[in-house]
């Protein structure tokens, strides 16, 4: 229950929320493309490949809207 409370005071909450659906709807757009545009037959390798670029892109993001002085 508290943890919902600093949550919700959390100013960088929003922010964090909006990054993060947006890089997700990226990643999906270009997981999308790549499935239209390559083979079918090559979708697997390509997805990997995707996956391994996005997460440390993704967490390259997010980093600085984190805030580790509260503790949440």
């Amino acid at each position: 229950m508290n943890y919902f409370k600093k949550l919700k005071s959390d100013v960088n909450y929003k922010k964090r929320l909006i990054v993060n659906v947006l890089f997700l709807g990226l990643i999906f757009s270009i997981l999308s493309m790549i499935y239209v545009f390559a083979d079918a037959e090559n979708f697997l390798s390509y997805f990997l490949i995707v996956s391994f670029l996005s997460f440390p892109a993704y967490l390259t993001l997010t980093f600085p809207l984190a805030d580790f002085k509260k503790n949440v």
